[in-house]
């Protein structure tokens, strides 16, 4: 990944969420070449750790690194606010933090009709492109849309490319 051109890293707090997110990785429209996830960080805690310790300093080096939080909200409406409240302010246009209402299993049993927590990430993906039904509409999801209008326009345009059938 060449980190001089905008690309974006996945931070998931657990390995279902690093399933959803190689889910989003596997849909063709999503230049697989501008984003890695990382390993999992073992807890919402521990992901804002690992955003201290192993991540603030490269964002702040490479302007075109984007970070992608991807966290459990286990139904506490005030999660977001409290995870929005630890990113710096010089780094905060380039962080974006989504999750599960309560967390990626009660999601896949939301979704089961979609199948693996891989196949709902690829379905997110495809959502974001237009192609699928409103995956991230769902109520165990649609908690992040507010995240999301703010980081579509921001990643949509080097993230995604154009395929043909």
């Amino acid at each position: 990944m060449n980190q001089y051109r905008p690309h974006l890293l996945v931070l998931p707090e657990d390995d279902a969420n690093r399933q959803l997110a190689n889910g989003f990785l596997l849909h063709p429209a999503v230049d697989s070449g501008r984003i890695q996830v990382l390993a999992p960080a073992e807890g919402w805690g521990k992901v804002l750790e690992a955003f201290d310790r192993d991540q603030l300093a490269y964002l702040r080096r490479f302007p075109e690194r984007y970070l992608l939080l991807v966290i459990d909200f286990d139904g506490d409406a005030d999660r977001m606010g409290d995870v929005k409240a630890r990113i710096p302010e010089d780094v905060r246009g380039r962080v974006f933090i989504l999750g599960a209402r309560q967390e990626p299993e009660t999601v896949k049993r939301a979704l089961s009709r979609i199948g693996s927590l891989e196949k709902i990430g690829t379905a997110l993906a495809g959502n974001c492109q237009g192609d699928e039904p409103a995956v991230w509409t769902h109520p165990e999801l649609a908690c992040n849309t507010d995240e999301l209008e703010r980081m579509k326009p921001i990643v949509e345009p080097w993230l995604f490319r154009s395929i043909t059938i």
